[in-house]
């Protein structure tokens, strides 16, 4: 006789697996509690976090409050006052539905909660321990709910120990807030950590009020109105202007019926509008609202309720392509055809990679327009035929400009004195070579004793730059520079969040910012090695770059330095003259290890001349 074998589960086994779903990290208790404060109606929401949400969270709000018998049943799996049947599915316009979020907390943490509705002479106070309700007694507290969760994951040591850093915790939770206050301007917002504001949102008057607060004045003022409304869809928002690019995409917030969303039909319309009017390796940033029949979109197809799908992606797609499209052509008109002044132009054709410059026409962003056919993505120059070719005077005196260079095969000429102090004075001598050229704008060509060697120019410059960065953060003196014209820089909560842990590896990478009122920093100095600073773009790239999680084997300062290095180093397609070559490989025989990069890439390709010969047919 066969002995049964399938178990129905107790209901806390249950709760536990469910949780295993919907709360993966502290950020996930958050976003789910905030989300239940915004359908209670709340205008005022506060978020208080300790040890990155691992000691405690405390979701606090003015809402309407529950009734004893509803806060009770607010954690029973699948109790909710969203629902009453199936159909309602197909009609989903508030942020939560299923009634799993407090049962599977409650689950896996010590939980205290505190409501009260309005006219209730007292309120209740619940105390769930591990999904058991301990206490359940009358209390004195405002209108309104206040959750406390404390010691997540206790009684699941195996999740416990997946969670990451502190730092990584609370950048989770402050990204999920930062999303509902961005969709909701009219709730005020404060988060808090260990006692210390993150950020504090009053009530805006309007959503670019609110993402002034969010993402800074200077961010904001970059921000284009973008609006459509076909097919019953009605999308509206704001996308950046050239200037207002990211490294990632963190600066994107999608959202369906106020509900904060990732989808791909949406992001590739979002890119495919702004064309080539965007730089490749950057991303745009973008906040998108979307109204539509709820009908037309199920929400109900991920635990987090954040990847939808839409029953016509297709209509979707026009939507938001033609709104960013069409708002990019109508910003562009807006701007005079012709400024006075002559400036440098910077940018390299798709097909010839050549780097243009001479007189320019500004668009909205201080930069150049772009003219013709998106597709040939060529620049055009005032009074300058497409295709422009040199005269013969013109390459008569490049020639005669041009000096071999003065480095002879057996000797060292020393680098210019401005370079001469950054090579390590420890390091031991460096080999003799003499420069022959440039290979592709990618690989120097450099004559040696016994042969050739091929070096990667990027692996190289980076090489340099991490050991002198590392050498920096050890106490050695990192070369910075004074900015003519100093800059004042608004932060996002998240890039200030970050600048205040990555502070004292700033400082010693040369970077000198002094903290003014509220987010904002003043930059008076930056370090020489950085190429590219576009009014302090390069902070706040080198901010979103250290804001990714590092591998574990890497600390905060080798992380930030990974970065900086990589971001700084000369790039493939960047044109060096031979005096430069000279410089960059001494610097590069300089380091510790010349030969390869800190993510053990190759730098030198060396080519003897044995191999040579025997490649030829020649006998040695």
């Amino acid at each position: 006789m066969s002995q049964n074998r399938i178990n129905i589960l107790p209901e806390d086994v249950a709760n536990k697996i469910a949780a295993g779903e919907v709360v993966e990290r502290p950020a996930s208790v958050v976003k789910e509690l905030v989300e239940n404060a915004i359908d209670a109606g709340s205008t005022k929401i506060l978020v208080d976090v300790e040890v990155g949400g691992r000691k405690r969270i405390r979701v606090t709000d003015n809402g309407s409050g529950m009734s004893p018998q509803d806060a009770v049943n607010a954690f029973k799996r699948h109790a909710t006052s969203k629902l009453r049947s199936a159909d309602d599915l197909n009609h989903i316009v508030t942020l939560g539905f299923r009634g799993e979020a407090l049962p599977s907390i409650a689950s896996v943490a010590k939980v205290e909660l505190q409501t009260r509705t309005d006219g209730a002479p007292s309120g209740t106070r619940l105390r769930i321990e591990g999904g058991s309700l301990l206490e359940h007694e009358p209390c004195g507290c405002p209108v309104g709910t206040q959750l406390d969760v404390e010691r997540l994951f206790f009684n699941t040591p195996a999740r416990y120990k997946f969670l990451k850093t502190t730092t990584t915790e609370m950048r989770h939770i402050t990204a999920h807030v930062t999303r509902q206050a961005i969709a909701h301007p009219e709730i005020s917002f404060r988060l808090t950590h260990d006692d210390r504001n993150i950020f504090d949102y009053a009530k805006a008057t309007d959503s670019l009020a609110r993402l002034r607060d969010v993402f800074g004045s200077e961010t904001a003022e970059q921000l284009i109105m973008v609006k459509n409304e076909q097919y019953g869809i009605r999308l509206w928002g704001f996308v950046g202007n050239q200037n207002a690019t990211r490294k990632n995409k963190d600066y994107q917030y999608l959202y369906i019926n106020q509900r904060y969303i990732r989808n791909p039909v949406i992001t590739r319309a979002l890119y495919d509008g702004y064309g080539s009017a965007l730089v490749k390796g950057r991303h745009p940033v973008a906040v998108l609202f979307m109204e539509i029949d709820p009908e037309w979109v199920d929400v109900n197809v991920h635990p987090t309720k954040e990847e939808v799908r839409f029953s016509d992606g297709q209509t979707i797609y026009r939507v938001v392509y033609h709104a960013v499209k069409n708002a990019f052509q109508i910003a562009t008109e807006s701007i005079p055809e012709h400024l006075p002044g002559f400036f440098e132009i910077e940018n390299k054709d798709q097909e010839s990679g050549v780097r243009k410059q001479g007189l320019g026409v500004r668009d909205q962003e201080a930069g150049v327009r772009e003219q013709g056919s998106s597709s040939q993505k060529l620049w055009q120059f005032p009074n300058q035929p497409r295709h422009y070719r040199p005269s013969r005077q013109h390459v008569d005196a490049a020639i005669s400009a041009y000096r071999e260079p003065t480095v002879d095969f057996g000797e060292n000429t020393p680098p210019p004195a401005d370079d001469l102090d950054r090579l390590s004075p420890t390091a031991p001598p460096t080999p003799h070579f003499r420069v022959l050229g440039q290979l592709h704008r990618c690989y120097i060509l450099a004559e040696f004793q016994n042969g050739l060697w091929l070096v990667d120019q990027h692996v190289a410059h980076e090489r340099i730059l991490y050991d002198e960065a590392m050498a920096a953060q050890r106490g050695q003196t990192f070369p910075s520079q004074r900015l003519l014209f100093p800059i004042t820089l608004n932060l996002s909560a998240e890039e200030y969040q970050r600048y205040q842990e990555v502070q004292p590896i700033l400082q010693n990478l040369g970077f000198q910012i002094t903290p003014t009122d509220g987010r904002t920093v003043h930059v008076e100095g930056i370090p020489t090695s950085i190429r590219r600073w576009k009014d302090g773009q390069a902070l706040r790239d080198l901010l979103d770059a250290s804001d990714e999680d590092p591998p574990p084997v890497l600390d905060d300062a080798e992380w930030v330095i990974n970065q900086y290095s990589c971001k700084n180093a000369i790039k493939k397609g960047d044109p060096l003259n031979p005096t430069e070559m000279e410089i960059l490989l001494k610097r590069l025989f300089a380091t510790e290890n010349p030969y390869t990069c800190q993510h053990h890439r190759p730098i030198i390709l060396e080519i003897t001349l044995t191999e040579l010969d025997r490649k030829f047919g020649r006998n040695t």
